[in-house]
């Protein structure tokens, strides 16, 4: 089963602009639970320099933590 990243980028404008992305809470979601979650982060977002995306987890790029 596929897993994906909610990802919040936020464009800066000083000293030129650019963006930082980062993935919101660091937990992977199933598509469905990604959707809404990404709806409501957009519904509560009043802020024209912040948007937010799905990304799909790449399983190759990703590593496990050990488990204790």
């Amino acid at each position: 089963m596929d897993k994906y990243y909610i990802i919040k980028k936020v464009k800066y404008n000083f000293p030129h602009e650019h963006f930082k992305h980062s993935i919101m809470d660091e937990l992977e979601y199933d598509l469905k639970t990604a959707s809404e979650r990404l709806v409501a982060y957009r519904t509560i977002n009043d802020n024209e320099d912040v948007s937010f995306h799905i990304q799909e987890v790449d399983a190759r790029a990703v590593s496990k933590k050990e488990v204790a």
